[in-house]
């Protein structure tokens, strides 16, 4: 039932802002007699696309006692409705652009803020919006709703073919043979296993959890220009963990032959995610799995460091750091990302100063 909770809300939200945008969308038609025909005709859609919303709204609520849903993931609906919200606040804030607050002075004129080509994307859009939610009104299962808001995005941007370019891409990786000479070898890399604490955090959080700041310019411009850092800092319980299992989910999207991700939780339960060599470990263990020629470099890395007696010699920070830099060359671009830093109790400066130096131009 959470599932329906969230996005019925979010149906809501859309209600509210679109109606407001309606209602300052007839007072600038008012007020601007020979407003341009693709302004009148995007008040217009807006006004259908909140009718719809209102019946989709009615339809969630018959709907609301469908539990075959409760294994649908509901944070990424919300992110994907978003895109709805995105769109009708940027209509809204463009009258409000429009609207002087105060009486207009002499000779002072009210103006639409946008290009034409501007105003026709933005018609694009809520016609798009409008056929998804038009399309989740017409299924008999809150399941198959959820799944058609999913897609709201995909729809506009016409990423189905990218999207099964990509699972394809996953499924071969999922056949990288994995044998137990080589599991021997990730094993002397590191035990520790980042992806449940993923997965519990991902448990853990709110829909839509993250979202401000996924779509916000410092976390798209690291993600979108080289050799970038990016530092995450907050008071004890301020949910920076959370945040991070957004940031890990927004970027296992961009993850294919060209772009790799590691990433590490430091515990302050766990001592063993204090080690540098299990941080680094783990994250070089990742980075292998995910292109079959890196496990040459694994099995040299291993080979190095067994010693004549047949034993098995520790590696450190610094070779675990080498060994990473020398993966990553496979990838065009590696993103690795580290949580909890300051959960670490002992060698903290150092193991920042570590992946400090992973940010090479190299």
């Amino acid at each position: 039932m959470a599932e329906v909770l969230s996005v019925a809300a979010s149906v809501a939200g859309l209600i509210s802002l679109a109606d407001i945008v309606v209602g300052r969308g007839y007072k600038f038609l008012k007020a601007i007699k020979n407003a341009e025909k693709t302004v009148k005709s995007l008040v217009h859609k807006v006004n259908v696309l909140s009718g719809v919303l209102h019946s989709l709204s009615n339809t969630i609520q018959l709907l609301e006692e469908d539990e075959d849903s409760t294994d649908f993931d509901s944070t990424t609906q919300v992110h994907y409705i978003e895109a709805c919200y995105q769109t009708l606040l940027k209509i809204q804030c463009s009258f409000e652009a429009a609207l002087p607050s105060t009486p207009l002075s002499t000779g002072q004129k009210i103006r639409w803020p946008l290009k034409q080509s501007e105003t026709k994307e933005l018609l694009a859009d809520v016609q798009r919006h409008k056929s998804t939610m038009i399309l989740a009104m017409s299924v008999t299962e809150m399941s198959a709703l959820l799944e058609v808001l999913t897609r709201q995005d995909a729809i506009k941007d016409g990423i189905h073919g990218l999207k099964s370019h990509l699972e394809a891409d996953r499924a071969e990786r999922r056949h990288i043979t994995i044998s137990e000479e080589r599991l021997q070898m990730l094993n002397f890399l590191s035990k520790v296993e980042a992806r449940k604490w993923q997965d519990s955090n991902i448990r853990l959080r709110q829909p839509g959890t993250g979202i401000w700041f996924t779509d916000g310019p410092e976390f798209k411009t690291w993600r979108s220009e080289v050799n970038t850092k990016l530092w995450i800092n907050g008071i004890p319980g301020a949910g920076k963990t959370i945040l991070v299992s957004s940031i890990i989910q927004e970027l296992e999207k961009m993850v294919d032959p060209q772009n790799a991700l590691a990433f590490f939780y430091c515990d302050y339960k766990d001592t063993a995610t204090h080690n540098p060599l299990a941080i680094l470990g783990s994250l070089a263990r990742q980075l292998i799995v995910q292109n079959e020629e890196c496990f040459e470099y694994l099995t040299t890395f291993y080979q190095d460091h067994v010693t004549q007696d047949r034993q098995i010699r520790t590696s450190t920070p610094e070779e675990l750091c080498d060994l990473i830099a020398r993966i990553s060359a496979h990838f065009q671009n590696t993103m690795i990302v580290v949580d909890g830093l300051d959960e670490i109790s002992e060698n903290r400066a150092d193991i920042t100063r570590f992946l400090q130096s992973l940010n090479d131009p190299s």
